[in-house]
């Protein structure tokens, strides 16, 4: 199984809300984000996306 990621803010502290026949929808305890759309990525994969959001962070905005 992989990293669960929120589709808002990609927090990781993403929990299972409801969960029944019609599907499971989470909740994201950072952003409050609710809803059955949520991300699943390898270690690898986030380890990447962290460090991509990181490096376009830090860079000035242009004008």
């Amino acid at each position: 199984m992989g990293v669960l990621l929120c589709p808002v803010c990609l927090s990781r502290r993403v929990v299972l809300y409801l969960g029944g026949y019609a599907g499971k929808i989470y909740k994201c305890q950072d952003c409050g984000y609710v809803g059955p759309l949520i991300l699943e990525v390898d270690e690898d994969e986030y380890k990447k996306l962290v460090d991509k959001m990181a490096r376009h962070q830090a860079q000035p905005p242009v004008r």
